[in-house]
């Protein structure tokens, strides 16, 4: 479709010019468009571009961003749960090694939606709690809000759907 071939183009001519900075917005934007197309293994790819054209740049906060929205396609995308844990726990351990607690709180959001899909629900609470002390710590109310939608799931899964209510 033409979004798609304006993006591919767009990233074809970055490349020759060597523009990291504009490859990890274009690799981004066809991410972003393969995702509302529902094409989440070509997303992923996409995303992963986007996160080394973005550390090439050196804009490690936005691969940080850019970690974040991927961790939370593998959650919500086709991913075996096996799979999307491996990834995640990875982006976890880049995100606590570079010191980025809102990433780390997301992925924390992340594992416990993955520890409930597979009936680990005391973990996965266990890891919320963690999750919101990490996002509280950086007064980012507005992403343990967001937040709620992963914990309303964790309740939701660990079949407490009056419990997922209050959360959300």
């Amino acid at each position: 479709d033409k979004a798609v071939r304006q993006a591919e183009q767009t990233i074809a001519v970055l490349g020759e010019l060597g523009d990291e900075h504009g490859l990890a917005r274009a690799w981004y934007l066809l991410a972003s468009v393969r995702f509302e197309r529902c094409r989440f293994n070509a997303q992923r790819v996409a995303q992963e571009q986007a996160i080394t054209h973005a550390e090439r740049a050196g804009e490690q906060s936005y691969a940080a961003r850019l970690r974040l929205e991927l961790g939370f396609g593998l959650v919500h995308g086709p991913v075996a749960r096996e799979e999307a844990v491996v990834i995640v726990r990875e982006l976890l351990d880049w995100a606590q090694t570079h010191g980025h607690r809102g990433l780390e709180g997301g992925m924390l959001i992340a594992m416990a939606e993955l520890e409930a899909m597979g009936g680990l629900v005391s973990q996965a609470r266990a890891l919320l709690v963690d999750a919101k002390a990490a996002l509280a710590d950086l007064g980012q109310l507005a992403a343990i809000a967001a937040g709620s939608i992963g914990t309303g799931n964790v309740e939701l899964l660990a079949d407490d759907p009056a419990r997922a209510e209050h959360e959300l």
